[in-house]
């Protein structure tokens, strides 16, 4: 796991070319902006090779995505098969952040009340909207532990 996350480093290296001044007046990378079009795929096609297998290994999102269109790094060698891959809606981002973040709270919640009361709290995150303002106020955090 780690080797794949190292490889992937390497490659943004790699073609992180002239990243704080540009190599000459007319272009910032000429080695890109000048080469060829067959050049420029090899490159596309290296870097997608390598960002593919990552994509599935370390990013929730994009694993769910290729799963759902039934898509393995198998599928996705060139940049041609991209048009394989269903497109991502702004609304699929927002949605995808906003459940990071929930997830997030509910982890820091409990390592915060675990670290206090000394016992793993069941944590439910409900927006605020939906419960009446008094309820908000007294029960941000419940405690749902039961007698024996």
């Amino acid at each position: 796991m780690e080797a794949l996350r190292q490889q992937w480093l390497d490659m943004v290296v790699k073609w992180r070319l002239h990243p704080d001044e540009p190599a000459d007046e007319q272009f910032w990378a000429p080695e890109l902006e000048t080469c060829s079009r067959e050049r420029l795929q090899e490159i596309q096609n290296e870097k997608l090779a390598v960002l593919i297998p990552y994509l599935l290994e370390y990013s929730p999102f994009y694993r769910n995505k290729l799963a759902q269109a039934k898509l393995t790094a198998h599928d996705i060698q060139c940049v041609d098969d991209l048009s394989k891959v269903p497109p991502t809606t702004k609304a699929e981002m927002v949605q995808d952040v906003a459940a990071q973040d929930e997830e997030n709270l509910k982890e820091e919640l409990v390592r915060q009340l675990r670290a206090v009361i000394e016992v793993r709290p069941r944590v439910e995150v409900v927006p605020p909207s939906t419960m009446s303002r008094p309820e908000f106020k007294a029960s941000r955090v419940r405690d749902e532990r039961r007698e024996l």
